[in-house]
């Protein structure tokens, strides 16, 4: 398979984007689909938006650690997905305590994309720390507590859950796409004079 192959043409971003709000409907997590290269190929909502650390970012990211890096980010996400092991999910623990996490999706032993979830506490946010850990990263306090409050507040064992199923269902559906796409190719070759 192609190695520059990306999810987004395996699967149209329509079935991305239904599947995305399917999922945020019947678990209450949000998440996002991107390319292997990081890029989102579905809508990214506020608790993702924030994240930072594996999607591309944006000059209005609200993420703590983002003022904090001395790495180029590029090269941060680069990192974190060459550390991961084969199908665990890929995590970083922001500045603030938040768990950003994202599954890769596999097909045929290519990366061809990535699930990207949570922005989750332990716990309920301490709204006086991270107002703290903005006026340290030279913010106003209220841009803490605006991160602070678009947290998910979810254990670690059900954030592997998650992981786990998000996984699972994703690679099921690029799997299908791929195996698709072959099948038409055989098809054309068989036509040919």
């Amino acid at each position: 398979m192609d190695s520059a192959l990306k999810l987004n043409e395996l699967v149209a971003a329509e079935t991305l984007e239904r599947l995305r709000v399917l999922f945020k409907s019947t678990t209450g997590v949000p998440m996002a689909f991107t390319d292997a290269d990081g890029t989102p190929v579905t809508n990214v909502e506020e608790p993702l938006r924030y994240c930072g650390a594996l999607l591309c970012g944006h000059s209005d990211t609200l993420c703590l650690r983002r003022q904090k890096w001395d790495v180029p980010e590029p090269e941060l996400e680069q990192a974190l997905r060459e550390g991961h092991g084969v199908g665990k999910p890929i995590r970083h623990r922001c500045r603030g305590g938040f768990r950003d996490a994202a599954v890769s999706i596999e097909v045929e032993g290519e990366t061809v994309g990535y699930a990207v979830f949570a922005r989750s506490l332990d716990a309920p946010p301490d709204l006086d720390k991270f107002r703290r850990l903005a006026s340290e990263g030279g913010m106003d306090p209220q841009v803490g507590e605006q991160v602070a409050r678009v947290a998910l507040v979810m254990p670690g064992e059900r954030i592997e859950a998650v992981a786990e199923f998000l996984q699972v269902i994703a690679g099921l559906v690029a799997s299908a796409a791929y195996d698709s796409i072959q099948a038409r190719r055989i098809i054309e070759l068989g036509e040919r004079p």
